[in-house]
């Protein structure tokens, strides 16, 4: 859609004991209120639970007791570029919605700091909150959805090493949430949206394939945003790459 969109151009154990109590209440409460939207949790129903934030091991993988999945820092860096990149190109659709708003454009920007050699901390999780009320402050439901994705890409640097097919939202969910923004700029136009995901594709790279093929196939429901991820998934898991 031209003019809109563009071209999508520690080791050691956990640490909360280092933390204070109240910084550990809020980390919990914002991974569970994090969980609870990305699972398509009704806020006015029971919020889902939070999930385990695992553990970097020395060899800085990421492991859980109840899951074979491994994930290492530099697989987590790649998945939270790639969201990255789907979320950013429709923070326009937002400050278009939003003058001065700048706290979708925040979370991305935390996002590419992980992804580039920070640590998840302090930063993704504000600026990941900040985007998720930036996006209730939206006047227009195209604008919500981009805020959306924006606080899915900081979100994405938390993806959980468990063998549950609701984590396929972590990888995807920025991908599937631009990809709404457009289709709702473009008067709810599903074109626009395979499009968007077309171009999406091409972004992948191979660790980020095969960090999502290590996890099962996104799960059902989740309306249009859904059905969404699981065209992205679909399409991501049918590549291949040259050895």
């Amino acid at each position: 859609m031209p003019g809109v969109l563009g071209d999508i151009g520690p080791g050691g154990s956990p640490q909360i004991d280092r933390l204070t109590e109240r910084s550990a209440r809020s980390r919990s409460l914002w991974s569970a209120a994090f969980y609870e939207h990305c699972s398509g949790v009704s806020r006015h129903g029971p919020p889902g639970p939070p999930q385990p934030a695992g553990a970097v091991m020395e060899d800085e993988t990421m492991t859980d007791d109840v899951s074979e999945i491994h994930l290492s820092k530099q697989d987590l860096r790649e998945v939270a570029a790639f969201a990255a990149t789907c979320a950013e190109v429709v923070l326009k659709i937002f400050e278009a919605d939003q003058p001065g708003d700048s706290r979708p454009r925040d979370a991305v920007g935390a996002a590419w700091e992980f992804a580039r050699g920070g640590e998840r901390g302090k930063s993704l999780r504000e600026t990941a909150s900040a985007a998720l009320k930036a996006a209730k402050s939206a006047d227009t439901a195209a604008a919500r959805e981009a805020a959306w994705a924006a606080m899915s890409a900081a979100g994405a640097a938390y993806l959980h090493p468990l063998a549950k097919a609701t984590q396929v939202k972590h990888i995807l969910g920025a991908g599937a949430y631009a990809a709404r923004a457009a289709e709702l700029v473009a008067d709810d136009d599903r074109s626009i949206g395979a499009g968007y995901l077309e171009q999406t594709v091409r972004h992948a790279t191979p660790t980020v394939v095969d960090v999502l093929k290590r996890f099962p196939a996104a799960p059902s429901g989740g309306g249009r945003v859904g059905e969404l991820i699981r065209m992205l998934d679909a399409d991501l898991r049918s590549l291949t790459f040259a050895e």
